[in-house]
């Protein structure tokens, strides 16, 4: 087991229960605009109904922080989740929950409105197959570290962007694949020309993996992983309202598709959202 987490020193109970209980059959929930109590709540009501969350995305909304997180109804390792946490208590609870058997199987990291950034992430008990997880990292750090798992068969799974001081730092997790994958980074797409830069990879026959949202010397910029695969079974959304997402979520779903990645961030302290969605079953 690798570790490079050292990189920096390595409402609504009642209506979330509701939400939950209307819904225990279904294979997934994805959720948006939940305060960190709310995110608490709705994690106890779904956990004993069998959900994990497999996509969680932290933001600030007008100066408060706000989740978007994705529950998956399927059998796995025990999980925790641990929220916004700046530099410090992210490596405090990464050695705590280490010690005990947990690894990170996703990270997310945006900036609080005193400009400090803050992380939150996906805990899982288990081991198996090698994984490292980094965060802090320059763009030439992130092509580094991208480059240097590639040889040892581990891949980005998760890929986060946000600034510290106006520059552009990523936070992501790596896992090893027993497939052979070709594998591109793209770490500063102007989100102006993200749908194009999504049409072309399509047309190359690439699939995104992860889509991360961050604004960097006053930029949105899009930092995003790609890898080759049928890119027919996949759909795209980007820079969506929450509006949209609510509709994208009832619209795809009944076509089959269910979401793999949620990313979220702010303009103007409104949020925005993208995310991935997989066709699962025939209709």
């Amino acid at each position: 087991m690798e570790s490079l987490g050292r990189s920096l020193l390595a409402v609504a109970g009642v209506v979330i229960f509701c939400l939950a209980a209307a819904h225990a059959d279904e294979p997934h929930h994805l959720r948006h605009d939940l305060s960190e109590e709310e995110l608490t709540k709705l994690s106890d009501t779904l956990r004993p109904e069998g959900y994990r969350p497999t996509g969680l995305s932290a933001y600030d909304a007008a100066g408060e922080e706000r989740y978007a997180v994705i529950w998956e109804k399927r059998e796995g390792a025990p999980w925790q989740t641990r929220q916004n946490m700046n530099t410090q208590t992210w490596q405090d609870n990464f050695d705590a929950l280490l010690g005990l058997g947990f690894r990170p199987v996703n990270v997310t990291a945006h900036n609080a409105t005193n400009g400090d950034p803050r992380f939150s992430g996906v805990w899982e008990r288990r081991g198996g197959d090698p994984w490292a997880v980094r965060v802090g990292l320059s763009p030439d750090d992130a092509q580094q570290a991208a480059a240097e798992y590639a040889e040892k068969g581990m891949v980005p799974v998760n890929l986060s962007g946000y600034n510290v001081a106006g520059a552009p730092r990523f936070a992501g997790v790596w896992e090893k694949t027993s497939d052979k994958v070709e594998l591109q980074l793209d770490l500063s797409t102007p989100a102006a020309d993200f749908p194009q830069s999504l049409k072309a990879r399509k047309s190359d026959g690439y699939r995104p993996v992860s889509i991360s949202g961050y604004t960097a010397q006053g930029k949105l910029q899009v930092a995003s992983v790609w890898t080759k695969g049928p890119a027919g079974n996949v759909e795209t959304r980007f820079n969506l309202t929450g509006d949209e997402l609510n509709a994208v979520e009832k619209d795809l779903p009944q076509r089959g598709y269910s979401p793999t990645s949620l990313t979220a961030w702010s303009i103007d302290g409104k949020p925005r959202f993208a995310g991935i969605w997989e066709k699962t079953r025939r209709n």
